[in-house]
């Protein structure tokens, strides 16, 4: 009867010798049940990872634990749980934990602490009223169109544009001014007015300053002034009319009245 027998030795004996399989080729250790297989690569015996067995032959016995790495920058790494205050089963954290975000920088994602009447809906919206006391803005603060109600303004100040009369046309921009002090060097053939807010009453004061000759101005069918006639402006050279507007149908139509003229 034909007999298979496989390499075998003693641990330290294949490890003093360090020899190098064939591919393919087992080599056994006689004490602790393990063994190796030679690979195409030639590797020597000690460099050789093991196949491992129990004494007995059979393939229950665990693999060794593995540890993941550190995370890094460019390394998906692990994260430690310490088992007397988190518990995960099957994946989910089954006791509470708590962590403190580091506060935010520019550079740095921090936390924010939200307190007593304030709250997040699922979405990270703020669902509660947040109450501010006394703080000093710096910048320009944005706040889109939103409704700010029942203010109270202290010092309140107007933005002041200068816009010029070009080729006869004067454009006058809500979006940055709502104060223009134009100088009344040419005719005006076209007023426009432009980015008048659609849902809102909107106003606006224009400052004509005179350079010594009659302008002639034509302020347009959107403007309507009191019985129907438009004032006479002011020709004195250095000289101001003052005059305001307001439309509550989100531009169609401007109210106009004299604040006052030849000042």
């Amino acid at each position: 009867m034909s007999k298979i027998q496989l390499r075998r030795d003693t641990a330290s004996a294949w490890t003093s010798a360090n020899p190098t399989l064939s591919s393919g080729e087992l080599g056994y250790e006689t004490d602790t049940g393990k063994f190796k297989i030679g690979n195409a690569a030639g590797t020597a015996w000690t460099s050789l990872a093991y196949a491992a067995v129990t004494a007995y032959g059979d393939l229950s016995g665990a693999p060794a634990a593995y540890s993941l790495p550190t995370a890094t920058t460019s390394v998906l790494g692990g994260v430690k749980v310490d088992g007397t205050s988190i518990t995960i089963s099957s994946g989910v954290i089954s006791s509470s934990y708590s962590y403190t975000l580091p506060a935010a920088s520019v550079s740095t994602l921090g936390g924010v602490r939200l307190g007593t009447g304030v709250g997040l809906d699922a979405n990270g919206f703020l669902i509660s009223d947040v109450k501010l006391t006394t703080n000093t803005f710096t910048g320009t603060q944005n706040l889109g169109g939103n409704l700010i109600t029942q203010p109270k303004l202290q010092a309140y100040r107007e933005t002041s544009t200068a816009p010029t009369i070009s080729s006869g046309t004067l454009t006058l921009d809500l979006s940055g001014s709502n104060f223009f002090a134009v100088s009344l060097n040419a005719a005006i053939t076209t007023l426009t007015i432009s980015n008048t807010p659609a849902s809102s009453a909107a106003s606006f004061t224009l400052e004509f300053t005179a350079d010594g000759t009659a302008r002639a101005v034509t302020w347009g069918a959107a403007i309507k002034w009191s019985g129907g006639t438009a004032p006479t402006l002011t020709s004195t050279s250095g000289k101001k009319d003052v005059f305001a507007f307001y439309s509550n149908d989100g531009g169609t139509t401007w109210q106009g009245f004299t604040g006052g003229q030849n000042f």
